[in-house]
């Protein structure tokens, strides 16, 4: 956004602890660097990477994160239909940079405190799940599970449901800082305000904009029970500048997604990668943009020297 002298300003829109397309934006931030490059005059060398990390080295965190020490035939990046997801090309991606193969989560068997995963034509102990599956789509479709999030498994998970429920939107609530937008849980707003035109209201968890209203209304507000409003937050609406030229001269809205990686034995999370999502609509998210051009997933690049 842009502050009151016209100069851009960054904003905090949220935390999530959900894993993201970290193979997909090495790959694509490499082929924007080879396109820059062949530019005349442009530096040789771009990246997306932070903390100094290099191509391998960052290969290298990846694995360590997701794959540890377990032989790999033991660890599976699990999601709902593979095949048909629009973050398929990530999947490619990880299966191509440290081998993890996807797992339709229909085709998964339990055995005891087990997860067992196909295999060719065979079945093999799970020893670590990148989760990649997201909620609002397993509550929409209604999707079997033959397990429960809940039971006592004998696997890692990378990362875990309940890191999502924790470090969502759920956050925000709890910080206080010039660069975050003021947020509070619906529940704790009294009286309700007259005018929310500088308000949005979302869904404390869904995920990909889904149930977000960028034109809320008091009478919106009151419509939810009060028994339910614990479950959403009003949020201050932070107005993107569209501070990116397309090539038709109109403005593209961004927001950068910092992503950190930490391995097992790690201490602390390093930051790795970003994630950079284009928009024209009034909410980030492939769903939101359809029809529009020079929209969607991209990534932030600088010269590596």
């Amino acid at each position: 956004m842009r502050d009151g002298n016209g100069a851009l300003t960054p904003r905090l829109i949220e935390l999530q602890g959900f894993s993201s397309l970290y193979a997909m934006e090495l790959i694509q931030g490499e082929i924007w660097g080879e396109c820059l490059a062949s530019i005349p005059g442009m530096p040789q060398r771009w990246t997306p990477l932070f903390s100094g990390l290099t191509h391998d080295g960052y290969v290298e965190l990846l694995r360590r994160t997701i794959v540890a020490d377990a032989p790999l035939e033991e660890v599976i990046l699990l999601d709902l239909h593979p095949e048909e997801q629009k973050t398929r090309p990530d999947f490619h991606a990880t299966r191509r940079l440290i081998g993890v193969r996807s797992v339709d989560a229909a085709r998964i068997k339990k055995d005891g405190r087990r997860l067992l995963a196909p295999l060719g034509d065979r079945y093999v102990p799970v020893s670590r799940v990148f989760n990649r599956i997201v909620f609002d789509e397993l509550d929409r479709k209604g999707a079997p599970l033959p397990f429960d999030w809940r039971d006592p498994l004998d696997v890692a998970w990378v990362c875990h449901p309940n890191w999502y429920w924790i470090w969502s939107k759920d956050s925000l609530t709890r910080i206080r800082h010039p660069y975050a937008p003021w947020s509070r849980y619906l529940s704790e707003v009294d009286p309700i305000p007259d005018d929310c035109g500088e308000l949005i209201l979302k869904p404390l968890f869904s995920f990909a904009g889904t149930g977000v209203n960028p034109d809320v209304t008091r009478a919106d507000l009151e419509a939810i029970p009060p028994e339910q409003r614990s479950q959403w937050i009003l949020q201050e609406r932070v107005h993107y500048a569209p501070a990116l030229r397309a090539p038709d001269g109109t403005g593209v809205k961004a927001e950068i997604r910092m992503m950190f990686l930490k391995p097992d034995d790690a201490a602390d999370y390093t930051l790795a990668i970003n994630l950079t999502r284009l928009s024209r609509g009034k909410i980030h998210g492939v769903d939101h943009n359809k029809g529009l051009a020079w929209v969607g997933s991209s990534v932030g690049v600088w010269p590596a020297d």
